[in-house]
Parts: C-alpha cells; structure tokens; sequence
C-alpha cells in the first residue's frame, strides 16, 4: 500500500514537473526571456505581460495542452506556479 502512494505521489510530482518545463518554455519564447527568468517571478506581469499578451497566452496554452479555458478560469494563470496548478487539476479531471 504504502509503495503504490509513493509511485502515485512520484507520478504526480513527474507530471507536474513535465507541465512546468513546457509552460516555462512556452513563457519564455512567448516574452523572448530565458527560462530562469519565467522562473524567477511572481506574476506574469514582471513580466510586461499585458491584457493581450494574456489572452495570446491563454490560446497557446489551450493548444500545447489541448484543453479549454473560460474567461473566469483565465483569471487564475498569473505565475508559472499557478498555470501548472491549474492545467495540473484540468488534466486529472
């Protein structure tokens, strides 16, 4: 019992990495930054990102990840962190 957890939680963490490695690579060609920088800040914002590049952002995410995010859902992708949370969620639904 306690080996399949920890497989679980190992498979988790993998995915969660593998989610971030490819929106920080997206954030990163999207704003021309290197990825430690994508990495290194709070909010896309630091970022310059504006309400259009927002939107720009959305759409490719819904194309890498082939999902679909509603305007309100939209509001939640901020930061690296948040966005592989959200997609994270989405995914496992």
């Amino acid at each position: 019992m306690l080996l399949l957890m920890n497989r679980k939680k190992v498979k988790k963490m993998t995915e969660h990495k593998d989610i971030e490695t490819k929106v920080v690579a997206l954030v990163a060609k999207q704003f021309e930054l290197e990825p430690a920088r994508v990495l290194s800040v709070n909010d896309f914002t630091e970022l310059g990102a504006d309400y259009l590049a927002m939107i720009e952002l959305v759409m490719r995410l819904e194309d890498l990840f082939d999902l679909e995010i509603n305007d309100e859902d939209a509001q939640q992708i901020t930061s690296v962190r948040t966005t592989v949370s959200y997609i994270a969620t989405k995914k496992a639904a």
